[in-house]
């Protein structure tokens, strides 16, 4: 959370297989009532395999404002981006493992990375309306991609050294978005304490799956010999495979009070509903469901 005291951290890492790090966390007063942080951490890391490199970075900021002694807002947001190729492994040669350097990689160098972004943004208000009654309010996005191409291993062939495998290119997109308000309170029927609390919450989400794939043909068999790879053949043309559009909603209502019996002795009683709906939409097939 933002600190209303002033604070700064940088990091620098370097270690093997090409690790690079860096990373900044700043915070402090941006006024009298609203104080800000900052992190940012880019990364670059290397492995045991061959062409395979991650890259990270991370962006997420954040505010607190005080509006007065009863009521405090908040937001928060994370921005982040991981890339690194899609790598399935090593074969087993005659269900042993070691014929094939670990470091060995059976894709093509050439698909590039898969692009994973994600983003989230969190703002709440909270308010007491007495020492004994506060209320709460939160709204929240989340959405996410993923992107790009891979070569993927299909076949094992029968002269022990031929391996076909299947190109593939995949789009997925998510979003979702969730709203929850909330009251407690605190209060005495007689010789009985309650702390009530009533509350609502909702979402909605929604995912598109497209997938781009071609299996290995006699005419186009996209295959690598694993004992002595050959980079960089023409990619076969891919041809659609999968295509959805999925939606959830849903919304909820609860209650729960605690009661309070005498010093030691606490009842908890609770209830929910929900209303819950999903429909899914093939594409491809032109049919739907839900």
């Amino acid at each position: 959370q933002p600190q209303f005291k002033p604070s700064q951290t940088y990091d620098f890492e370097v270690g093997n297989r090409d690790h690079y790090r860096a990373a900044a966390d700043v915070t402090g007063a941006l006024s009298e009532n609203v104080a800000g942080r900052l992190i940012a951490v880019a990364d670059h890391d290397g492995s045991t395999r061959d062409f395979v490199n991650s890259q990270r970075y991370l962006l997420a900021p954040s505010v607190t404002w005080a509006l007065g002694a009863s009521t405090l807002v908040q937001y928060a947001a994370e921005l982040q981006r991981y890339t690194v190729p899609l790598d399935r492994g090593i074969v087993a040669i005659n269900g042993q493992l070691g014929a094939v350097p670990r470091s060995r990689f059976l894709g093509e160098p050439n698909d590039g990375d898969i692009r994973l972004d994600s983003q989230s943004h969190q703002l709440s208000v909270e308010h007491d309306f007495s020492d004994k009654w506060k209320g709460r309010v939160a709204m929240a996005y989340r959405g996410g991609s993923l992107e790009g191409y891979s070569t993927e291993a299909s076949a094992w062939q029968a002269d022990g050294r031929t391996l076909t495998r299947q190109r593939r290119y995949r789009d997925y997109q998510s979003d979702d978005v969730s709203l929850q308000a909330d009251v407690t309170g605190k209060f005495s029927t007689g010789a009985v304490g309650h702390e009530l609390l009533l509350g609502v919450d909702t979402y909605r989400f929604s995912t598109t799956q497209v997938m781009l794939r071609r299996n290995p043909t006699a005419a186009a068999p996209y295959a690598i010999d694993v004992f002595d790879p050959v980079y960089g053949q023409t990619p076969p043309t891919l041809l659609p495979n999968t295509d959805t559009y999925e939606r959830q909603t849903n919304v909820g209502l609860y209650a729960q009070d605690q009661l309070q019996l005498g010093e030691r002795w606490r009842v908890v009683g609770g209830a929910r509903f929900d209303i819950y709906n999903q429909s899914l939409d093939n594409r491809l097939r032109g049919t739907s469901t839900g």
